[in-house]
């Protein structure tokens, strides 16, 4: 008997040698190349969806200045900046005491305004969403064709978020958290820092 056993486990041992050995693939990690293609191939597709055209090249803005103080629906607000890595943060403030916090971003330039409306729509189209179902959702909202303004936001916001929205200016984007007038805000900000001879008119809505 116990030289059977040792015979099978003989045979078993030699199956097992002779056996092919199977290895996993070497796992692979996208490039940081690859990732920002890919980012970028999401803000497209995301434009096509919304039927927006590439933004223009040509369009840089060169004599805008973070502005220190904004008027919106005739009162006037304070505007604190800060310098940080991804760009300028910046907070709107009421000027009675204690000032309240009503809006606050960010603000980045790109290198042209072609680049600026695609990284905006990028942004947007970072979802766990199916893109297209995601797309009913988005608004983008043009701040007059002759101002190569546009807002773009998310409509379905839950009761506790607070919304926020991307406005781009040629080469400039606009990040802004308000819980009102978030279009507003991010519109005299882009306005009081431009020359007076630059800014733009805006007609508000429903007029």
């Amino acid at each position: 008997m116990k030289k059977r056993l040792v015979f099978a486990f003989v045979m078993i041992s030699v199956s097992l040698l002779s056996s092919p050995i199977y290895r996993l693939p070497p796992i692979t990690y996208p490039t940081k190349e690859e990732q920002f293609s890919d980012f970028l191939n999401d803000g497209k597709w995301l434009m096509e969806l919304k039927g927006i055209p590439d933004g223009d090249e040509t369009l840089v803005c060169t004599n805008w200045v973070c502005p220190t103080s904004i008027v919106v629906n005739a009162e006037q607000y304070s505007v604190m900046t800060n310098l940080n890595l991804l760009g300028i943060s910046f907070k709107v403030m009421t000027t009675n005491e204690p000032p309240l916090n009503v809006a606050y971003g960010d603000i980045d330039v790109a290198a042209h305004g072609k680049k600026a409306r695609l990284v905006s729509f990028s942004n947007r189209a970072q979802t766990s969403f199916y893109l297209p179902d995601y797309a009913r959702g988005v608004a983008v909202q043009d701040i007059g064709p002759a101002s190569n303004m546009l807002f773009l936001t998310y409509t379905s916001f839950l009761p506790d978020d607070i919304p926020e929205g991307d406005l781009t200016y040629k080469n400039i984007i606009l990040k802004v958290y308000a819980p009102t007038n978030a279009v507003d805000f991010a519109v005299a900000i882009i306005n009081a820092g431009l020359p007076e001879n630059e800014r733009i008119a805006v007609t508000p809505e429903g007029e």
